[in-house]
């Protein structure tokens, strides 16, 4: 696996990588990322290490016309965690520079290419007249979340603001079927909907993700994916006892006879947000009806101008 904070060079002599401080080394492989500027100069920068990958090597011919416009030329932020099932990392685009991404893999070469749209973000965000971001509420099964979620994504298209929600349950009837309730399958789970839900955002969408996601290391992980400021962490803070006495579907009670295992809040922990930007939770023993819910989170995004375009 990929260690964090990946240092390896690549070296312009042989083409091949050499090992930094705590990088793979040529015989472990690497990916390469390769910019050719307006200058046809050959620069390398930082790569993207990928486990059980061969070296990769420059093709001598290749100029900076026949060079595959790439994801930008920002060498300056070191590569953080990125293993072989991750993407190659996407840095920013400019024009005077295009990048090479160069990745074999043992036994299936392939080359990756990061295509841009002609339309950008700022544009699909003007369009709409709002700022794309991820609303990701998170809590015990019972402590409101599709409610919360429901509320919401009717609060905002009576505003006139084009929000999708991204369910737990839903998307385990398509998108995650194949998946179970492992530390493993639930990780698997939320990185795929973290893609999701920031394709959605990129599009201009207000996105609603509504999951338990009771690990937080996955989600922060999916909080990494965006701008800091775009993932809004909504904190659904109801003590267990009131969750386990609604039991809407009945889980807990199957759960405390032992036919479900592994169910969050029971035989498997529930981590609690640290620094979320939202927490709801009752108020003298009252939980908070669903459009005052909603009306919190509501002004929590106009306050920061999520609900206009920049």
């Amino acid at each position: 696996m990929l260690r964090p904070r990946t240092t390896t060079w690549c070296n312009r002599k042989n083409h091949l990588a050499t090992k930094g401080s705590i990088g793979r080394d040529a015989d472990h492989g690497v990916t390469v990322l390769l910019t050719v500027d307006g200058g046809g100069c050959h620069n390398w920068g930082p790569p993207a290490t990928v486990g059980t990958a061969v070296p990769a090597v420059e093709p001598a011919s290749w100029t900076k016309e026949e060079a595959p416009i790439g994801a930008g030329s920002n060498f300056a932020t070191a590569v953080d965690g990125w293993g072989p099932e991750k993407d190659i990392p996407r840095f920013p685009f400019t024009e005077k520079k295009r990048i090479l991404f160069l990745m074999s893999t043992l036994g299936n070469p392939i080359n990756i290419f990061w295509h841009e749209c002609p339309v950008g973000k700022l544009e699909r965000q003007r369009l709409l007249n709002q700022q794309g971001c991820v609303v990701w509420i998170t809590g015990l099964s019972g402590s409101g979340k599709s409610t919360l979620a429901c509320s919401l994504g009717r609060e905002l298209h009576s505003k006139g603001k084009l929000s999708y929600i991204l369910d737990g349950d839903n998307l385990r009837h398509g998108l995650n079927k194949n998946l179970g309730f492992t530390p493993e399958d639930r990780t698997e789970n939320i990185r795929r909907v973290g893609e999701v839900a920031k394709l959605f955002a990129d599009a201009g969408l207000i996105c609603i993700a509504s999951l338990i996601s009771p690990y937080r290391k996955d989600r922060d992980a999916c909080r990494a994916m965006l701008p800091d400021s775009n993932f809004i962490e909504v904190f659904m803070n109801m003590p267990l006892e009131v969750c386990e006495g609604r039991d809407p579907k009945g889980l807990y009670k199957l759960a405390r006879a032992g036919k479900i295992k592994g169910f969050t809040g029971i035989d498997d922990p529930y981590e609690p947000p640290l620094n979320c930007e939202i927490k709801i939770q009752e108020e003298d023993g009252v939980c908070p009806a669903p459009n005052v819910m909603a009306g919190q989170v509501v002004s929590y995004l106009e306050g920061r101008g999520f609900l206009q375009a920049q």
